[in-house]
């Protein structure tokens, strides 16, 4: 029997890491001289991305301030596997970072249960640390239905809101940090699967 495609147009490969990085002038991107980390700079901070020595940055920076600089990303050998997954992850974790820098990440955690709460407070100097380095670290005390509270110290970058005693708001400019410290959170009282409580 005869194979027919629903599709009459040539199949094509449409790699994330083709796609062009647009990025505002505010924004700047320098390569590390003793090592290969690209690092993107903006008005929110800094952030750098290993970069494989396969791996072909062309830059075009802005030409004006009111225009876009624009980042494409390439690889040595589109044929081997490791060169094509590694060229769409990388152009992503350039995209990202350039996002974090710029805009920020912005992650919002609400708290459904009877009596779940949750407030920031100061955290206690841990053993072995000096006193210096822990200046103004927070921790979030929360009530989630357990016999004792939950604290979860917030980690250095990342920045929370508590608007309400039931909703936080957590912001930064690492993505991968921003999301696992809210995955952390989501873990001691994951929802359930009919209501999504």
């Amino acid at each position: 029997s005869s194979h027919r495609s629903f599709s009459l147009t040539s199949p094509s490969l449409g790699y994330i890491g083709a796609a062009p990085i647009s990025y505002p002038s505010t924004t700047t991107l320098t390569t590390s001289s003793n090592s290969s980390d690209l690092i993107i700079t903006g008005p929110l901070g800094v952030q750098k991305v290993f970069i494989h020595p396969f791996v072909r940055l062309f830059h075009a920076p802005p030409p004006t301030p009111l225009d876009e600089g624009v980042l494409e990303v390439l690889v040595d050998d589109q044929t081997q596997k490791f060169h094509r997954n590694m060229w769409g992850t990388t152009r992503t974790l350039i995209a990202n970072a350039v996002e974090g820098v710029s805009e920020g990440y912005r992650i919002p955690i609400k708290m459904v249960g009877v009596g779940y709460r949750g407030a920031m407070e100061d955290a206690p100097l841990p053993p072995g640390v000096k006193e210096e380095d822990w200046i103004g670290r927070k921790r979030l005390n929360l009530k989630l239905g357990f016999s004792h509270p939950v604290y979860e110290t917030i980690p250095v970058g990342v920045t929370v809101e508590v608007p309400l005693p039931t909703k936080f708001v957590l912001s930064g400019v690492d993505k991968q940090q921003l999301t696992q410290f809210a995955s952390l959170i989501r873990r001691w009282r994951k929802p359930e699967p009919y209501r999504g409580k």
